[in-house]
Parts: structure tokens; C-alpha cells; sequence
């Protein structure tokens, strides 16, 4: 597949399902954009070694994992 038509994966981290729903909503509109959602920093860890992602969208302030604990733990397994 040419990367013209390639699908760019996005995962949505976010505590609130209130602001993934919106977040979601808005990428809707993008063409070839898929989109995931996690409602931790944990289950976002998880999905991340299921399927890689292109870019995602994290909330910095959630109760289990600080979004930046998130950002290091991708940097540092990842990358």
C-alpha cells in the first residue's frame, strides 16, 4: 500500500469518555484516519504493544499514570 493510502492510526488516552468521544468525533472527519480510545494510561500502554499507533492523543492528568509517565514509557520502549 502506497503511503498516499496508507491509514494513520490515532490513539485517544483520555479518563473522560465525555473528551474521547469529542476528540474521536472530531478526527471522524479526516479521511484515512482510524482512531482508538484508552481511558487510562495503563490500558493505553497495553493497546500500544496490540497494534503501534501514528499519533496520539493524551491527557496529561489521569488518576492511575501521569500522561508524561505514559510519554516515557513510550520513548523508552519504543523508540
Amino acid at each position: 500500500m502506497s503511503d498516499d493510502l496508507k491509514m494513520n492510526n490515532v490513539l485517544v488516552v483520555d479518563d473522560s469518555p465525555t473528551i474521547r468521544r469529542m476528540v474521536i468525533t472530531s478526527l471522524g472527519s479526516l479521511r484515512r484516519v482510524k482512531s482508538s480510545q484508552a481511558g487510562s494510561g495503563l490500558e493505553a500502554i497495553e493497546r500500544l504493544e496490540i497494534e503501534p499507533v501514528d499519533l496520539m492523543v493524551l491527557d496529561l492528568n489521569m488518576p492511575d499514570m501521569h500522561g508524561m509517565e505514559v510519554i516515557g514509557f513510550v520513548r523508552s520502549h519504543h523508540g
